[in-house]
């Protein structure tokens, strides 16, 4: 299915501000044309044909900027231009043990150009979870089992290693083994939560927010060296993406409350201090005025291009921060 490229883009002089009793202030990131004004947001797609659901779905760009989407039931494909189906859940479930009940749980691309597709379901009697990848539309491949620990949420380390989060602390599997890096009790992890998110990137660092409310962010690496929560944002945590060039991007609901602002994250980083404030224009917060909707960006899903480019879904819509 097909849906034609709405194209649209928002000018406003609002622009978020910093200084209040919220996060501290940060630098700002204006993106290539600093002194030019700051980083432009433009809508890409409105009333897509996705699920509009509270909560982070699996997201993910490729070398030619197309953006890969999951809504549970579908993993979508925006090339540019249109928005059409890349892989529905009976063609990803194909690969899988029977289920009664089946859905997709998470999506990433790894290095090897591939997309690592979480399937998660009930079987008769127990719990399934395999990761399927996928090099082109409606392809699927049986790549991992992961059943016996289960698959809340997933990031590609390096091709064919990826992180998994499930009710049982953080792991590492691969087609050699699977193994627990981080137990429960250092993550606060709860089932169900709106806005659990993992992501892990190259160097091993990882982020994960379970989601919850007042849940904290928390950075480790996935070697079992440590794990903290990132500290000095008196925020919720909506959403993460790796940088393909270093670091992390977050979308935080910053002071005042409801006002979502991106933050760059350095891979280092385990507090505020390492953040740099990307401003837009429109901001965040403006554009959640003039829609008149304040769940815009509280409940997202983003990917950032080795272009610089940052692509952020929420509910029915996609929006891109130029570079």
């Amino acid at each position: 299915m097909l849906r034609p490229l709405v194209l649209l883009v928002v000018t406003s002089a609002l622009t978020g501000q910093l200084g209040c009793s919220g996060s501290p202030a940060a630098p700002v990131d204006a993106g290539v044309e600093a002194g030019q004004g700051h980083r432009t947001l433009t809508m890409l797609v409105n009333d897509a044909p996705w699920k509009g659901l509270q909560h982070v779905g699996g997201m993910a760009v490729d070398a030619q900027n197309r953006v890969y989407f999951e809504d549970t039931e579908n993993v979508w494909l925006f090339d540019g231009q249109n928005v059409s189906t890349y892989l529905t859940l009976a063609e990803a479930a194909a690969q899988a043990p029977p289920t009664v009940t089946s859905w997709i749980s998470d999506l990433d691309r790894g290095p090897d150009g591939l997309l690592y597709v979480v399937v998660s379901g009930f079987g008769s009697a127990d719990a399934v979870a395999v990761v399927v990848r996928s090099s082109s539309p409606h392809v699927a491949q049986r790549w991992l089992d992961v059943s016996n620990i289960g698959a809340a949420r997933l990031s590609v380390i390096s091709a064919d290693r990826v992180a998994i989060v499930n009710v049982a602390g953080l792991y590492t599997a691969s087609a050699t083994g699977q193994a627990l890096v981080y137990p429960n009790a250092l993550l606060d992890n709860a089932e169900n939560c709106a806005l659990q998110d993992l992501t892990a990137a190259p160097t091993g660092v990882f982020l994960y927010q379970p989601g919850c409310n007042g849940s904290p962010l928390y950075r480790g690496k996935v070697d079992g060296s440590g794990v903290a929560t990132v500290t000095g944002f008196n925020v919720t945590h909506m959403c993460t993406a790796r940088d393909p060039k270093g670091g992390f991007y977050i979308v935080v609901d910053d002071f005042p409350p409801g006002a979502a602002r991106i933050y760059h994250l350095a891979d280092g980083a385990t507090d505020v201090a390492g953040a740099t404030l990307v401003e837009t224009t429109p901001s965040l917060a403006a554009v959640q005025g003039m829609q008149d909707d304040p769940l815009i960006f509280m409940f997202c899903s983003m990917a950032a291009a080795s272009d610089g480019s940052l692509y952020l879904q929420t509910f029915q819509q996609l929006w891109k921060v130029s570079p």
